[in-house]
C-alpha cells in the first residue's frame, strides 16, 4: 500500500465482421503515439498524496518508476462529440477522435507509457453510429485506440449475454470481473479476474468487479442464468490473489458510481464510497456509473488508504493517476490524479480514429441525418433529471397519442442525447433527425399499456421521487396528467394529489382504474417500478411512436419548463406530510 508521504485532497467536481488489431497498450505505445503537434492541454483540477516532485522520490534511498492510468467513465460509445453542460451551454467535449488527442498528450509527458482503461457501459446506450450497428464500432475504435482494459456495467448487457460475449471477443483487450459467474458458479471464460502490467522495473495488478444490482437496471432475462456476487469480496480475493503472487500495487476497476454529499463540504457519499471502505490491498478504486466526478482517498477496511477516482460521464472528462511505485518491493508510495474536460474547442482530432469514425458515420447517415420534426424551441437532454423535462413531456405525450391511454409514465433514465442539436432551419425552427430520435432512445424498448388502480399508481409515482434530492434515473417523466408532491416527507408518502388532464382528480384508492403506458424496462420492475409482467400488452417500439408522432406535427411547441409552465409535477414544500 501506498504510505510515507501525507494526503493532500482534492474532490471536484450486427454483424460488421470488424477486428482491428490493438496499437500494442495505450496510447503511448509505438503505432498508437506521436507526439508531433500535440496541444498543450491543461487539467481543471489535482489531488496529490506527493509532497514532493516525482523526481525527488526517484532520487531517494529505493529506486522508484511511475505507473500511469488513463480512465474514462460510463464511455457509452460516445465515437462523435457530444454535449454536456459543465460551464458552456450546448458546448462539445468527448468523441473518440479528439480523446485520443487527449490521451497522446498526455502519453507524452508521462516517464513511461501509460495504460488506457474503463469501468464498464462503454457499450450499450450507445450513440446511433454504433448502436445501429451492434456497437461493434464502440469495439473497433477502442482497440484501436489501444484501450487496455474494461469491466463490465448493466448496460453492457442491453442486448443479452450472447450479444456480450461476441463483443468481448472482439475485443483486443481484457474484461476484468471478478463478481460474475454462470449459475454454477464459475468465471465467464470470456473474463479475466485479473492482469499484471509490467511498468519499469516492476508491476501492477489490476481487476474490476460489475455493479450488484446490475440485474435491477435491465429487462428481466438480460442477464439469464449469470449471477452477480458482492463487488468487495471479487475485488478483495484478486488483490489477495495478485499479492500472493508478488504484485503489491493494486487497481481496481468498477462499474459503481459516488453520489453528492448531503452533508457539505464532506466529500460525496454512495455506493462507490462503501465499497472503498470495503477494500483490503487496493491503492486505487476507479469508478463509474453516476454523473459525479470524484478524486480523494478513502480509508480501506485494512486501515489503509484507498484513492477514489470517478470521471464525468461519456468522456466528458477523463483521470489520469500516476503511481509512484518502489521497485525493489512493487508497493505504491504515492498517488497523484489529475482530471481533464475534453472540449473539442482548439483541438484536432487525432486523424486515424477520426477516419475510423467516419466510416461508421458515412454508413448510417443515410437513416440517421433524415429530418422527421422541428421544433419551436431546442429540447435539450433530461440528465439523470429532478424534475419536468421537455424531452419527458414530447416522448409521454408521443406514447399516450399513439396508444389512446389516459396516462404515460416514462422513466428519465431512458431519456439520453438531445433531441434538438442547435441548428435552425428556414423556418427558424429547430430540426429533428431520426437520428436524433434514436439517440434520445437508444433501448430498442416496446411500448406496454396495462389497467392499474390508483394505488397502483401511486406507487410508482412513490418510487419515482423516491431519491429526491438525489438525481436518479427512475423520477419520472408523465402525460396525461400531473400530480403535487412534498419533497420533505417521508419516502413513500411525498406524492398528495394529482388531476387527470381534464381536472378530474385521481382517485389513489385501490378500487380506481386507470390506463396507463409506460416502456417494458418500467413496466417489468426496472429502475424499481412495480413488475406488473402478465399484464401487459405490447404495443410497438417506441422510437417509432415518438417519430410518428413528430411527423405528423412540424413546427410544434414542445411543452414543458422554462417556456411552458405546465407544472405536471409540482413540488409543494408547505405540504408536509
Amino acid at each position: 500500500m501506498w504510505r510515507g508521504l501525507g494526503l493532500a485532497m482534492a474532490t471536484v467536481v450486427a454483424a460488421l465482421g470488424v477486428a482491428a488489431a490493438a496499437h500494442g497498450h495505450g496510447p503511448g505505445h509505438a503505432g498508437a503515439f506521436d507526439a508531433a503537434g500535440a496541444p498543450a492541454l491543461g487539467a481543471t483540477n489535482g489531488g496529490t498524496v506527493f509532497d514532493r516532485p516525482l523526481t525527488a522520490v526517484a532520487a531517494g534511498p529505493a529506486p522508484v518508476t511511475t505507473a500511469t492510468i488513463l480512465s474514462v467513465s460510463d464511455f457509452h460509445g460516445r465515437l462523435n462529440p457530444t454535449t454536456f453542460r459543465i460551464d458552456v451551454e450546448g458546448q462539445k467535449f468527448s468523441g473518440a477522435a479528439y480523446l485520443q488527442t487527449y490521451f497522446k498528450q498526455r502519453a507524452a509527458l508521462a516517464p513511461n507509457p501509460p495504460f488506457l482503461v474503463t469501468q464498464g457501459d462503454a457499450v450499450g446506450a450507445t450513440q446511433p453510429v454504433s448502436g445501429l450497428l451492434g456497437d461493434r464500432p464502440t469495439i473497433d475504435v477502442m482497440n484501436r485506440m489501444g484501450f487496455d482494459a474494461d469491466t463490465l456495467g448493466n448496460h453492457n448487457f442491453d442486448d443479452g449475454v450472447a450479444n456480450m460475449r461476441d463483443l468481448a471477443r472482439q475485443a483486443a483487450f481484457p474484461y476484468l470481473v471478478t463478481n460474475l459467474t454462470n449459475r454454477g458458479g464459475q468465471r465467464l471464460p470470456w473474463t479475466k479476474p485479473w492482469a499484471i502490467w509490467p511498468v519499469g522495473g516492476t508491476r501492477i495488478g489490476v481487476t474490476g468487479a460489475i455493479n450488484e444490482d446490475a440485474a435491477d437496471l435491465l429487462k428481466p432475462g438480460s442477464l439469464g442464468e449469470l449471477r452477480v456476487g458482492k463487488a468487495a469480496d471479487g475485488i478483495n480475493a484478486a488483490a489477495r490473489e495478485l499479492r500472493a503472487r508478488g504484485v503489491n500495487t493494486v487497481v481496481a476497476l468498477a462499474h459503481v458510481g459516488a453520489l453528492p454529499t448531503k452533508a457539505g463540504p464532506n466529500g460525496p457519499t454512495g455506493p462507490l464510497i462503501d465499497l472503498a471502505k470495503e477494500l483490503r490491498g487496493v491503492d486505487v478504486l476507479l469508478g463509474d456509473h453516476t454523473y459525479w466526478q470524484v478524486n480523494q482517498p478513502i480509508i480501506g477496511r485494512d486501515n489503509q488508504p484507498v484513492w477514489v477516482v470517478q470521471s464525468v460521464p461519456n468522456g466528458v472528462t477523463f483521470s489520469e493517476v500516476r503511481l509512484a511505485i518502489n521497485e525493489l518491493d512493487g508497493e505504491a508510495v504515492g498517488v497523484a490524479v489529475d482530471q481533464f474536460p475534453t472540449t473539442t474547442n482548439g483541438i484536432t482530432p487525432d486523424p486515424e480514429i477520426a477516419a475510423l469514425v467516419k466510416s461508421y458515420n458515412d454508413r448510417v447517415e443515410p437513416i440517421t441525418e433524415q429530418v422527421i420534426g422541428s421544433s419551436t424551441e431546442p429540447i435539450p437532454s433530461s440528465g439523470t433529471a429532478t424534475d419536468e423535462t421537455k424531452q419527458g413531456n414530447v416522448v409521454t405525450d408521443a406514447l399516450r397519442a399513439a396508444t389512446g391511454t389516459q396516462l404515460a409514465l416514462y422513466n428519465t433514465g431512458g431519456l439520453r442525447d438531445a433531441l434538438t442539436r442547435g441548428d435552425r432551419d428556414a423556418s427558424g425552427n429547430y430540426p429533428i433527425r431520426r437520428g436524433d430520435v434514436l439517440a434520445m432512445l437508444p433501448f430498442n424498448n416496446q411500448m406496454t399499456t396495462l389497467t392499474l388502480s390508483g394505488a397502483e399508481l401511486k406507487a410508482q409515482l412513490e418510487n419515482g421521487i423516491g431519491e429526491h434530492p438525489t438525481p436518479s434515473a427512475a423520477f419520472p417523466q408523465i402525460s396525461g396528467f400531473s400530480f403535487k408532491w412534498n419533497p420533505t416527507a417521508q419516502p413513500n408518502g411525498r406524492v398528495k394529489s394529482g388531476k387527470l388532464a381534464d381536472g378530474t382528480p385521481i382517485d389513489f384508492s385501490p378500487a380506481s382504474r386507470y390506463t396507463l403506458v409506460t416502456n417494458d424496462f418500467v413496466a417489468t420492475g426496472g429502475d424499481g417500478y412495480t413488475d406488473f409482467s402478465g399484464r401487459l400488452t405490447y404495443q410497438g417500439d417506441v422510437e417509432d411512436a415518438v417519430i410518428a408522432y413528430l411527423q405528423a406535427r412540424p413546427g410544434f411547441n414542445p411543452p414543458g419548463p422554462p417556456e411552458d409552465l405546465e407544472q405536471r409535477i409540482e413540488e409543494e414544500p408547505s405540504l408536509a406530510g
